[in-house]
C-alpha cells in the first residue's frame, strides 16, 4: 500500500512537471493554477488506473495451481 502512495506522489509530480513545461512553452500565458491542477489530475489518473486493473494484476500474481472460485461483478457510482 505504501508503494501505491509513493507512486501516486510521483505521478502527481510528473504531471505537474508537464504542466510547468506547458506553462513555460506558452510564454507564461497559461495561468499559474495549471501546474497543481495537472498534478492532481495525474494522481487521480494513476489511482483510477490502479483501481480498474487491480483484479487482473492480483490474478496474474497467483500461482498456476490457484483457482479463482468466485468474483463479484456489481459496481457502484463511486467504485469500479
Amino acid at each position: 500500500m505504501i508503494w501505491h502512495l509513493i507512486a501516486a506522489v510521483f505521478a502527481g509530480l510528473a504531471a505537474a512537471g508537464i504542466g510547468l513545461i506547458l506553462r513555460s512553452l506558452s510564454g507564461k500565458r497559461l495561468p499559474k493554477w495549471i501546474v497543481p491542477v495537472c498534478g492532481g489530475l495525474g494522481m487521480l489518473g494513476y489511482q483510477i488506473q490502479v483501481e480498474y486493473s487491480w483484479f487482473e494484476h492480483k490474478q496474474a500474481q497467483l500461482p498456476e495451481t490457484a483457482t479463482v472460485i468466485s468474483t463479484e461483478s456489481s459496481t457502484a457510482v463511486w467504485r469500479p
